[in-house]
């Protein structure tokens, strides 16, 4: 069970941004994008959608780096969690701070 959970909080974190602003591609692209050995991969590809009759390769495992933090044009020259760490804020050469929801 602790496998399970820990397989499918990587798989929450691995794919958080599909899943937020579209749920359903969860079965067509999270789930047939995810590791091969993934836990939730294996237990939940059967419903996966017909017309996907292979899919795709994929890494065996998880990568070490869960989440990109795409948005600055420059070099980040400082990071900061607030005191809860909810929030990480970051600093660029492109004179931009960004937020971000942890």
């Amino acid at each position: 069970l602790l496998t399970m959970v820990h397989d499918a909080k990587l798989f929450v974190l691995s794919h958080r941004s599909a899943i937020e602003s579209v749920p359903l591609q969860i079965y067509c692209s999270a789930l047939v994008y995810s590791p091969s050995k993934s836990v939730i991969r294996c237990q939940f590809l059967d419903q996966k959608p017909v017309w996907i009759e292979k899919p795709p390769v994929t890494q065996e495992v998880w990568d070490l780096a869960l989440q990109v933090l795409e948005g600055h044009s420059k070099w980040v020259t400082a990071v900061a969690f607030s005191p809860d760490d909810q929030i990480l804020a970051t600093a660029s050469y492109n004179h931009t701070v960004r937020f971000w929801n942890l």
